[in-house]
């Protein structure tokens, strides 16, 4: 049928349960968008074209660092940047002040560290490492390394390094090695609208510093009226299948209640409805000892495991017309 139709296999297939005997032709075309990437294309057309005569502000979510400034003047939790790089140079994070004196590079390797490092406009977890430095010697992913090799890594292209976040005792249950993330879509509605369209747990693997799933993390589906995690969790195509409890540490999905989750979702709302000139974001939410830190978000989202988590979007497509 799929190939039939879109000139293509659907690569979650399984993890849509298509092949099970209680999913119909007419279930799987009422309920479920697809192929994945001819919907990916309209995100992107409605996040980065004119809405309503104005230019799209997607530019704010797709770069951390304009990200971080915008969130920070609206006084929303959001991890603060140490230091950044642009150009081949190493900027503090506050202010526009060079670090290009004699030695102050060497300053900055001499001094406690607790971060973590990404590019600017990275996506799904690429080129994003931990890095602390405890008494002058520098760890990338818990192992030791040279500063040299750190530089040579973060100017090459643009950084950011932001401080580590801790995050609440319970979320750290799920995976005690990675921050583990609440991935949230929200939309904006012709009338201007905000609401939520489906929220999962991002959970890493024991090991893992990133909890993406295309660095083998796993999603579970969210109840958006309970907070509690749903039964099956998905490992991406091509690292695993379903599972219902976590393979590392054997902790049970169902029921499992994420922390300060209704909080999380009215300041998305609240968030968004200040960037009303994006159409759509997933945004990816840590959770805090004191409440929901506000990580990244993302312009372009992907619709394969939420789907697979929890049940197809079809009803959200007239949205993307």
């Amino acid at each position: 049928m799929f190939i039939w139709k879109y000139g293509d296999t659907e690569k979650f297939y399984y993890a849509y349960g298509f092949d099970r005997k209680n999913m119909s032709r007419k279930k799987v075309m009422n309920e479920y968008i697809i192929n994945e990437q001819a919907f990916l294309q309209r995100i992107k057309y409605r996040n980065y074209h004119i809405h309503k005569g104005m230019w799209s502000a997607r530019a704010i979510v797709s770069d951390k660092f304009y990200f971080f400034l915008f969130l920070k003047s609206l006084g929303i939790p959001t991890p603060m940047i140490l230091y950044y790089t642009r150009n081949g140079k190493l900027f503090y994070g506050v202010g526009d002040k060079t670090i290009s004196e004699e030695n102050s590079i060497e300053t900055v390797f001499e001094q406690e560290l607790d971060g973590f490092a990404k590019p600017f406009g990275g996506q799904m977890g690429t080129g994003a490492f931990s890095l602390s430095i405890q008494n002058k010697t520098v760890f990338v992913n818990n192992q030791p390394t040279t500063k040299e090799n750190v530089l040579k890594t973060i100017t090459n292209t643009n950084y950011i390094i932001q401080e580590r976040v801790v995050q609440h005792p319970l979320m750290n249950k799920l995976c005690s090695t990675s921050l583990n993330t609440i991935r949230m879509i929200t939309l904006i509605t012709e009338d201007e609208e905000i609401i939520v369209v489906r929220a999962g747990a991002r959970i890493g693997r024991e090991g893992n510093v990133v909890d993406n799933t295309s660095k083998g993390g796993m999603m579970v589906g969210i109840d958006l009226n309970t907070g509690r995690l749903m039964k099956k969790g998905f490992i991406k195509p091509g690292y695993g299948t379903v599972v219902t409890q976590h393979p590392d540490n054997g902790l049970v999905f169902e029921g499992f209640e994420i922390p300060y989750f209704k909080e999380a979702v009215e300041l998305a709302k609240e968030l968004h409805s200040k960037l009303y000139r994006i159409h759509s974001v997933g945004w990816d939410i840590a959770i805090t000892p004191n409440g929901p830190m506000f990580i990244e978000g993302n312009s372009i989202w992907e619709i394969g495991l939420i789907q697979a988590t929890m049940g197809g979007l079809k009803s959200i497509e007239k949205y993307f017309d």
